[in-house]
């Protein structure tokens, strides 16, 4: 039996447009699915944090930098012998060393912790200093960046 090179193209062209019409039917349908979607999704509401605006203000000690960001205790940390150069607030900060080199060792931006029933940030803020932030409640990062910023700032001006 000789096959037929004319029924061939024909049922293999006849194949091809029905696998295209299926193709752009599931196209369409998920093209809907997304809509429909899209559509049902509430927006979610959009939580705003403190703005935070370019801080150029210098504090004048640890304690109104404590005061400023609302957390438990502050200490500055240098990060040579990781001993507590400066601070404000009661915290056991040599319980911290641990997590102190760990920034050091891998170059962490920051690295945030939970020591009891405490939120541990601890950060470089500059080449030879770190800086610990311990809070009773977690802080956002635009809370710690804005303490970044004021200790930096503090740093500048003494």
């Amino acid at each position: 039996m000789a096959a037929n090179p004319q029924v061939n193209k024909s049922t293999i062209d006849s194949l091809r447009e029905e696998l295209i019409s299926r193709i752009e039917n599931l196209t369409i349908i998920v093209s809907e699915i997304n809509k429909r979607i899209s559509e049902s999704v509430a927006p979610q509401a959009v939580v705003q944090e403190t703005p935070v605006m370019m801080i150029s203000y210098a504090p004048s000690s640890l304690t109104e930098v404590r005061d400023m960001i609302n957390v438990n205790a502050v200490a500055l940390i240098d990060a040579s012998s990781m001993n507590v150069t400066e601070g404000s607030g009661e915290y056991d900060f040599e319980s911290l060393r641990d997590y102190i080199s760990m920034v050091i060792r891998d170059s962490l931006g920051l690295l945030s912790i939970v020591k009891g029933n405490d939120n541990v940030y601890v950060m470089p803020i500059n080449k030879g200093t770190l800086c610990a932030l311990v809070s009773s409640r977690p802080l956002s990062m635009v809370e710690v960046n804005v303490a970044r910023s004021l200790i930096n700032n503090y740093l500048s001006s003494k």
